[in-house]
């Protein structure tokens, strides 16, 4: 019997912003879950929307699976997704069933410290897509603790995945945002608050899922007639509210590199590719 999910388990404020409905399988080492996106009439589910639903069962099994407490602070380390097929990212179901298995499960004191994670979408019993997801936790007041207060340093900051260093300020923020030149694109991080994915609850930083819809928004303004097909993000720091971010992409062919810089470091790292579309949603 399927059982159904709530939202703080994938640390959601809001119902509607939860898209696991229900623990639908349960394994020894693994659990599936069901999953629904919103029904947008005017659009098809997109390749972020995935990435959220990936996001939001890695949380969800961290906590019924492994016994992460739920107050306890997610700090994302990496995602990759490959969505592919016979299904384009802008045909892919609305609908379906996420699976999730501990790869590897980092312990401190016999509490949970980091994990990372397989995933698999699948669809009317099809393979839609796979991919990993890496990420820390960290008791509150731990993560409260650690960033506050946020002074200007400037030789290393506290990062999502430790500490970096800070780099020599990157040429690319020399550039306008928002201009193409050659095979380069400059754009500010912007974060979109009528996006169900970045407005159920505030934070103190910008999340990494900023970055995911900003490389998915870009793509589909860009280049209408592609849409991203894999994605793999690493972040090395947090990416603070302010000085703005600037999101620095380099496209060859069909595969591009972008990295987020600010204030002359970098924050994340990010590689996929990208293919032709198909027209129409999916049911």
């Amino acid at each position: 019997m399927d059982t159904p999910v709530s939202p703080d388990l994938a640390h959601k404020v809001n119902r509607d912003n939860l898209w696991l409905s229900a623990v639908h399988e349960r394994g020894e080492d693994a659990l599936v879950f069901a999953f629904e996106l919103p029904d947008r009439a005017a659009t098809a589910p997109t390749f972020s929307d995935y990435v959220e639903v990936q996001r939001q069962a890695g949380l969800a099994f961290s906590h019924l699976q492994l016994g992460v407490p739920t107050d306890s602070v997610s700090l994302l380390s990496s995602v990759a997704t490959e969505l592919g097929g016979a299904g384009h990212p802008r045909a892919l179901p609305r609908s379906g069933r996420v699976s999730v298995r501990a790869d590897e499960v980092t312990r401190q004191a016999g509490r949970v410290t980091g994990v990372v994670l397989a995933i698999e979408f699948a669809a009317d019993g099809l393979l839609v897509g796979e991919g990993v997801i890496s990420g820390k936790f960290l008791p509150r007041k731990l993560y409260e603790r650690l960033r506050s207060p946020r002074t200007g340093e400037t030789g290393t900051t506290t990062g999502e995945t430790g500490t970096t260093t800070r780099e020599t300020p990157d040429p690319g923020e020399i550039n306008d945002p928002g201009v193409a030149l050659g095979s380069r694109i400059v754009e500010v991080l912007a974060v979109d608050p009528a996006n169900p994915i970045l407005s159920d609850h505030d934070s103190d930083h910008i999340s990494g899922m900023a970055v995911v819809c900003a490389i998915d928004k870009l793509v589909g303004e860009r280049f209408p007639a592609h849409a991203l097909r894999s994605l793999r993000t690493e972040f090395l720091a947090y990416i603070e509210k302010d000085p703005a971010a600037r999101l620095i992409v380099e496209i060859d062919g069909d595969s591009f590199a972008a990295r987020v810089v600010q204030s002359g470091s970098a924050c994340a790292l990010v590689s996929g590719s990208i293919g032709e579309t198909t027209q129409g949603a999916a049911a």
